[in-house]
């Protein structure tokens, strides 16, 4: 009688890529070489890999102004969209206290009132909430922020980038400061600390171009018109 036992290699490499994410968290419980393969960078990878090769389970995520986060199936769109849990030990306030900064590779960046950021996978629900930059909050009275979202594909890491334009008392006139969160090693980083005359103002999220270039579009005063910034999360 011949051994009908599917070899390991097999189902790690070629099956469990192809399940869906909330199958792997039930199956990381079934012993601990599951839940080693599971975690490790390189199967996170492969299955990412597999999941945008396939073009499948794609969700459009939107923040409502009542009840939260929502998804919508673009693979069937008939269906009504789907009030998603927030993630539990979150405080998400009211709803028009979340705001959107970005998504990546099926994970979502939120911030909220209480809780700063987050980062979010709404087919897993499991998220990190990243700590404040020096203990300050989200909104600095007198200043203008923004943050992007994006993936470092030469570092392997999820990064926010946040700018932030104000008036410095100190210096006399309008500061930037750009600073660089990186999952990896869970810190902010100070990119860049300057002085300049002009200000950014009314500063907009744009798009996330080949998941590490990220934009903003701003009103510059001087020149009297709109441009575009870019930040570069490889560099």
């Amino acid at each position: 009688m011949a051994d009908s036992t599917l070899p390991m290699d097999v189902i790690a490499t070629e099956i469990l890529p192809k399940l869906p994410a909330k199958s792997l968290l039930r199956f990381k419980c079934v012993c601990k070489f599951f839940r080693t393969l599971i975690s490790s960078p390189d199967f996170v990878h492969r299955h990412l890999l597999h999941a945008l090769s396939s073009g499948t389970n794609s969700l459009l995520i939107l923040i409502g102004k009542v009840r939260g986060l929502y998804a919508v199936h673009l693979d069937s769109p008939e269906f009504p969209a789907v009030n998603l849990r927030f993630p539990s030990g979150v405080h998400e306030g009211s709803g028009g206290g979340l705001f959107f900064i970005g998504s990546c590779n099926g994970l979502v960046c939120i911030g909220t009132p209480f809780s700063c950021l987050i980062i979010f996978n709404p087919s897993t629900g499991i998220y990190k909430e990243i700590e404040k930059i020096d203990g300050r909050n989200v909104f600095i009275p007198g200043s203008c922020i923004n943050y992007g979202f994006g993936f470092d594909d030469a570092d392997g890491d999820y990064k926010i980038v946040r700018v932030m334009s104000r008036y410095s008392y100190d210096h006399h006139g309008m500061r930037r400061e750009v600073n660089v969160y990186g999952m990896k090693s869970d810190s902010w980083s100070l990119i860049e600390s300057i002085s300049y005359q002009d200000s950014m103002k009314h500063m907009e999220n744009g798009a996330l171009i080949d998941n590490h270039l990220v934009h903003w579009k701003f009103w510059c005063p001087s020149d009297n018109e709109h441009r575009i910034g870019c930040f570069d999360l490889r560099n």
